[in-house]
């Protein structure tokens, strides 16, 4: 795939570019694989009944979940270049967290002790790749 192809991508400057492109693409799969995450541990909830299925069961895969997802974010935050992109991580931490993954993993509450239920939120320090962000440069030319 991609990461096949920017192994042979050659100067600096082409090599950063080929980057940006190919960590929105594994942005945009990462996406697809929180959600597939968060899809198995809603359907493991309704097997989730006491404590210890809740450790056996559901605390591995909203571990999962919170791992995908800060994966995800840390593929977003290497390509954001432009007011849109920063956007989207407001997007995903303010709605999308909140809404969709944490309502999910919160299920677990009733089961688990607090200091477990605090592990499963995902960290917001930034664990990709060193970058400086810089507004992507845009271009008009009229007469």
């Amino acid at each position: 795939g991609f990461e096949a192809w920017l192994e042979s991508v050659e100067g600096p400057a082409n090599i950063e570019r080929a980057t940006a492109w190919v960590n929105l693409f594994r942005y945009h799969r990462q996406t697809q694989i929180v959600t597939d995450a968060a899809s198995l541990l809603q359907r493991a909830m309704n097997s989730v009944h006491d404590s210890f299925s809740a450790e056996r069961i559901g605390l591995p895969l909203a571990r999962y979940l919170r791992d995908c997802y800060t994966r995800m974010i840390t593929l977003l935050l290497e390509i954001t270049s432009s007011p849109g992109t920063l956007g989207m991580i407001a997007a995903h931490e303010g709605a999308n967290w909140p809404s969709k993954f944490r309502a999910l993993v919160k299920g677990l509450d009733k089961f688990l002790p607090p200091e477990t239920m605090q592990t499963l939120v995902p960290t917001v320090a930034y664990t990709g790749t060193p970058r400086i962000y810089r507004p992507a440069v845009r271009s008009v030319i009229s007469r």
